[in-house]
């Protein structure tokens, strides 16, 4: 097996079950609207902000990341609304993208840990292995939704893994999820992206689309800084 993850990385992943869930359906109840929000409009009138997870981020939330990175999302206005938070636990982050009269567009959770690889391919190997026995079964679709499956991709020369799967069923919201894992220059740690769309509101016409909206362009535009050196401690720019 070329999956490692030690007890907190476990844990980790399986808060994304309590708050991705609760956050998620709790909001769907919401009537779709009329007309497909047009997010690539929203997405031109929204000017970017960096998230970085660094030192300052560890401080404020009393946490110590495996590796140092940042990313990218849309501020918000006022044809999206843009709600995110930092977290002291669980996952790193997560946003939540709605319209203006607030009815949920996405949902969206950073998380980060280390794994074990040596290679390329076993890093798409251990990737793989994280999301097909601990992501995908935290966001809890049931065993009729659509899997996609799984495709090798490459985000600014850094080896990841992009999975997607299709939640229908009768009166309720469309969603497909889209789970990215990518894997740090090192080799060795990695940051997971989990992004729930909702396909009919957002006007989803293709999973290629899946990359290009609000919560999907954060994982397109990750960045990593800096990686923990063998004493656990001292931090080694990329």
């Amino acid at each position: 097996r070329f999956l490692h993850l030690e007890s907190k990385d476990i844990e980790m992943i399986g808060f994304l079950r309590k708050t991705s869930l609760m956050v998620l359906f709790a909001l769907i109840s919401h009537s779709a609207a009329a007309q497909p929000h047009d997010w690539r409009s929203g997405l031109t009138q929204s000017p970017p902000i960096t998230v970085p997870f660094e030192m300052d981020y560890q401080l404020r939330n009393e946490r110590s990341l495996p590796v140092h990175f940042s990313i990218q999302g849309p501020l918000g206005n006022g044809a999206v609304q843009t709600q995110s938070r930092a977290l002291p636990e669980g996952n790193n982050y997560e946003a939540r993208f709605l319209t203006a009269d607030g009815a949920l567009l996405e949902y969206l959770s950073v998380s980060s840990g280390t794994i074990a690889t040596t290679t390329p391919d076993e890093a798409h190997r251990a990737v793989f292995n994280v999301i097909d026995q601990f992501v995908y079964p935290s966001i809890d679709f049931p065993p009729t939704a659509e899997v996609l499956g799984g495709r090798i991709a490459d985000f600014k020369g850094n080896p990841a893994i992009e999975f997607m799967a299709i939640r229908s069923e009768p009166d309720q919201a469309v969603i497909v999820a889209r789970i990215v894992g990518v894997v740090a220059p090192n080799g060795r740690d990695f940051v997971f992206f989990v992004q729930q769309t909702l396909r009919d509101r957002m006007g989803i016409g293709s999973p290629d689309e899946m990359s290009m909206t609000y919560a999907g362009g954060v994982a397109q535009s990750v960045t990593f800084i800096a990686y923990r050196a063998a004493d656990g401690i001292t931090m080694v720019p990329f």
